[in-house]
């Protein structure tokens, strides 16, 4: 058998970092890559397939690789696992000794945590398990949308990123229901599964509610699974007899036990009908939750607050100031109250340990509360967070506020239908993929402050037609412009100190302006004319 280390860079530019661990098919590996001095991290999975397991079974390759295929047709969609790319590659020769003639799938994906390894450090709060079963019906749905049953939802298969979103991976064990409305092969893994997998009757859509409502079980229930012993052994006598799930505990409270047991019934008919329907009582249930804990938290701050008396000669102005800073500050109470508390009071708070500073990066499910063809941002958010908006069919237009200085990873991208974005001065990066596939956005005008434009964060945006960047740029990430083939005309400025070899790929009839002593120039007589994909002026 071959070892991937054997293969030396992975995807032409890619190093290993070390091993995360293994499952299902293959090993996981963490990968690196560096431009420009930035440094760039994604995982690797790696499924060896040795010779005679294909001379076996001609069909295993395909069905390896059947995971590839589902998880790209759900390119885009939310809260699923990104692959970025991937590669088949034969097994090498090794210290002079030649290998048989098996095969590696190397499947590259965004780098995440698996909800497991979190879960051997601490539990999540049902704060977090809420969050998590909206993120994962989400996920649903778009797997609903595509006809394909995952089958093996558990924390191993949950993953989170860096910006608290959790998602759905690993779908080696799913399938698409190739015209049919149920299937009858049981698969999964002991605990997490329906009654109808391990009975090995049909089913359908439904086994993942069950799955996705026994993980929440678990994680509601001190990392225990129903019937599950000690020594964590199944009972499977007592799913066999059909017993009861023994009810959550009291400190559960009662609108989501009632959810998650609605979700794990043993009749499909018993359990939600679709994904949506979960996710919405979570959110129902969620909101007035928060609700009546806003009340309680808006009385502990009230008491607390002492504020000395604001001289009468103070101007208007920083009156206003103080009232903007203080309502960021206290995100539960509405402009007037704020307004109120500093007429009445001054300018030194004494805030309550309840009170959380608010978030300044707009997170994926805050974005989601953005609703309408026609977006415009609140003012206060500092960072456009990862995916936030990604994949959203319904958005023509975005307006960023003046309070926004990054556009991160994969933010607004595979948002078929944007049309324009109006970015303010303020934006200083545009992160990778962030408009990856817009294929209506027409043009855009870079920000003024901006400095570096991220790898892929403007590939297939076919319909650009020019681009000029902004003085104070000073990197071009690698693919960042590939395949816009409608772009004609690029202006690039003395500053810039790095283009990646691949920047602009595929625009045939891309000319590029720059001076002759600019590093744009080298990089064009370099790069561009040997290419034959463009030109200079």
């Amino acid at each position: 058998m071959a070892s991937i280390y054997d293969y030396g860079l992975l995807f032409h530019k890619w190093h290993i970092k070390k091993r995360l661990g293994y499952g299902g098919f293959g090993e996981v590996y963490e990968i690196y890559e560096e431009t420009n001095g930035i440094t760039q991290r994604a995982a690797v999975k790696c499924i060896p397939i040795p010779k005679e397991r294909l001379e076996e079974d001609p069909t295993l390759l395909k069905r390896v690789t059947s995971e590839i295929e589902i998880m790209q047709k759900l390119r885009g969609a939310n809260h699923i696992v990104i692959i970025d790319d991937y590669e088949i590659l034969k097994w090498k020769q090794i210290k002079g000794r030649r290998q048989d003639e098996g095969k590696d799938v190397l499947i590259r994906m965004e780098l995440l945590v698996s909800l497991e390894s979190i879960l051997k450090k601490s539990m999540l709060s049902h704060k977090e398990v809420i969050k998590l079963g909206i993120h994962i019906c989400t996920a649903l749905e778009s797997c609903k949308k595509y006809n394909v049953i995952h089958r093996d939802i558990k924390p191993a298969n949950i993953l989170k990123s860096e910006h608290s979103d959790y998602k759905l991976g690993d779908f080696g064990l799913a399938r698409v229901l190739e015209g049919k409305n149920s299937l009858s092969r049981g698969v999964g893994t002991l605990g997490y599964f329906a009654p109808e997998v391990a009975f090995n009757r049909k089913y359908d859509l439904r086994v993942d509610i069950c799955s996705l409502g026994l993980a929440m079980y678990q994680l509601l229930n001190n990392n225990k699974l129903p019937f599950q012993d000690e020594g964590d052994d199944f009972d499977t006598r007592r799913i066999i007899d059909r017993e009861p799930i023994p009810p959550l505990g009291d400190a559960i409270p009662d609108w989501l036990a009632d959810i998650v047991m609605k979700a794990c019934e043993y009749e499909p008919e018993d359990r939600y009908k679709n994904p949506t329907k979960m996710r919405e009582a979570l959110e129902k249930g969620n909101r007035n939750n928060e609700s009546e804990h806003d009340v309680d938290q808006k009385q502990q701050v009230s008491e607390v607050i002492q504020l000395p008396q604001l001289p009468d000669t103070q101007p208007q102005i920083l009156l206003q100031s103080m009232t903007d800073s203080l309502q960021q500050q206290l995100p539960l109470f509405s402009q007037d109250e704020v307004t109120e508390i500093m007429r009445e009071n001054a300018d030194i708070i004494i805030l309550a340990e309840a009170v959380e500073i608010p978030r300044k990066v707009l997170t994926r499910e805050e974005a989601g509360k953005l609703t309408g063809e026609h977006i415009v941002i609140p003012h206060g958010y500092t960072e456009i967070g990862e995916d936030a908006f990604r994949g959203r069919e319904d958005i023509i237009s975005v307006k960023v506020p003046n309070s926004t200085t990054s556009i991160g990873r994969w933010a607004f991208s595979y948002c078929r239908k944007l049309a324009s974005i109006e970015i303010p001065n303020s934006v200083t990066s545009i992160g990778m993929r962030a408009f990856y596939y817009c294929i209506r956005l027409k043009s855009i005008e870079m920000p003024n402050n901006v400095t570096s434009i991220g790898e892929w964060a403007f590939n297939f945006c076919i319909r650009l037609k020019s681009i000029e960047m902004p003085n104070n740029v000073t990197s071009i990430g690698e693919w960042a412009f590939n395949d816009c083939w409608g772009l004609t005309s690029v202006t690039i400025p003395d500053r810039v100190e790095f283009i990646g070899e691949y920047a602009f790929r595929g625009c045939e009839e891309l000319t590029i302006h720059c001076s002759r002593n600019s590093y744009a120039y080298k990089y064009c007589v370099e790069n561009y004319v040997k290419m034959n994909n463009g030109g200079i002026r």
